[in-house]
């Protein structure tokens, strides 16, 4: 497990993961820990429900979303229930007082809970409503945001271990931490990002550990005691490698570096155009690099520099009038947001090339990382007013 945790650098550097995804995913992996242990000992004692109780309320607190193990818990004392180590009262004691200590450690940590009770209310509603309420099923969305945090070469050993863990020694514990996992995808498929999919990541390291030892055994070559190092050892260095690329790839792909670097390389300082937003983004990641200055493409400047992400409204509501509900589409005024007359004018002149009254040519297309990265930039288009003009 330790050596197949090298897989963990992957979805620190290709996602934008803040302190509480990690915390809230080993601590929920922590939950899954303890509910395995006592599942396996049979005798929830006080002691387990306190154990299970802190680990649930750090998770909680760490991200809301690690309340899922909750269904751990209860497949273990059903599973208790089943077997006859534990009578029905015990059996709610238990998680009376588990939930007593997971609900005090929650508020230890976030007091704001008690104090500032409606901005924590009005949290959880934004949450639910961002992420649920306003949002459609996308099987698209939800498998590139997996294979982003979670690539294939993370998934298959991950699956392979887990197979490989149920049929030697299936628990209810195991299956706890298998149904609250698939209890958290299944709350957020909707909304799924890459950095949602941290929780999976420790299982997972644990899990890959079991394939490299099974693979291990196998080897008729060298005997378990020499092979597992080595087998582990691949992996690491594996991991290491393709996380190392991925830190360059992250940096030096980013679409801002490299239109940054290539102004600086072929445009004399001085103003930059850059295509006006529609849809009240006046912040954009792309900056103007330093002894150059974005003003307005109305000033009619030699270069101008569109990022898809000023264009690509354009091209939706040319294709669909109605893609942005918040922003309706007048086709016959020409008015999207904060575009007006003149703004579609020049999209349409520079973009459709129809050179009514800017005339421009296309000199750059920089393309984003084909690399499954949180952020790979936007494509960036540098155009440069027509030398005949």
């Amino acid at each position: 497990m330790a050596a197949a945790a090298a897989i963990q650098p992957w979805p620190v550097v290709t996602n934008a993961v803040v302190q509480t995804d990690t915390a809230g995913a080993f601590m929920l992996f922590l939950v899954f820990h303890v509910a395995l242990g006592v599942d396996q000992s049979r005798r929830f004692r006080h002691r387990d429900a306190a154990l299970l109780g802190i680990s649930l309320g750090a998770a909680v607190a760490a991200r809301y979303t690690s309340a899922v193990g909750v269904t751990a818990i209860l497949c273990v004392v059903v599973a208790g229930l089943r077997r006859g180590d534990l009578a029905p009262r015990r059996a709610l004691m238990f998680l009376a007082s588990a939930g007593t200590v997971a609900l005090g450690t929650f508020v230890a940590i976030v007091p704001g809970c008690l104090h500032r009770f409606d901005a924590f209310k009005a949290s959880l509603l934004y949450e639910y409503r961002s992420k649920q309420a306003v949002t459609t099923w996308d099987l698209d969305q939800f498998w590139d945001s997996l294979t982003q945090c979670a690539p294939i070469w993370i998934l298959i050993p991950t699956a392979v271990g887990a197979a490989l863990a149920w049929r030697t020694r299936p628990s209810a514990g195991l299956l706890g931490s298998f149904l609250s996992l698939l209890v958290y995808f299944a709350m957020t498929a909707k909304a799924l990002m890459p950095d949602y999919c941290m929780p999976l990541m420790p299982l997972a390291a644990a899990l890959t550990g079991i394939s490299l030892w099974k693979l291990a055994n196998a080897n008729p070559l060298a005997p378990a005691g020499r092979s597992f190092p080595i087998a582990a050892g691949a992996f690491v260095l594996a991991g290491l490698g393709v996380t190392s690329v991925t830190v360059h790839e992250r940096y030096a792909g980013d679409t801002r570096y490299q239109a940054d670097a290539w102004s600086k390389a072929n445009i004399p300082p001085g103003p930059l155009g850059f295509a006006p937003s529609g849809l009240r983004r006046k912040r954009t990641a792309l900056r103007a690099p330093a002894g150059y200055e974005f003003v307005d493409v109305h000033d009619k400047p030699e270069w101008i520099v569109i990022p898809r992400r000023r264009s690509l409204p354009i091209y939706n509501v040319y294709e669909d009038p109605g893609h942005y509900p918040k922003f309706p589409f007048d086709p016959k005024a020409r008015t999207l947001g904060l575009l007006g007359l003149p703004d579609f004018d020049f999209f349409e002149d520079v973009l459709f090339q129809k050179r009514r009254d800017y005339h421009c040519d296309l000199v750059q297309e920089i393309k984003r990382s084909p690399w499954p990265l949180d952020y790979r930039g936007y494509d960036v288009k540098i155009y440069r007013k027509t030398a005949s003009r």
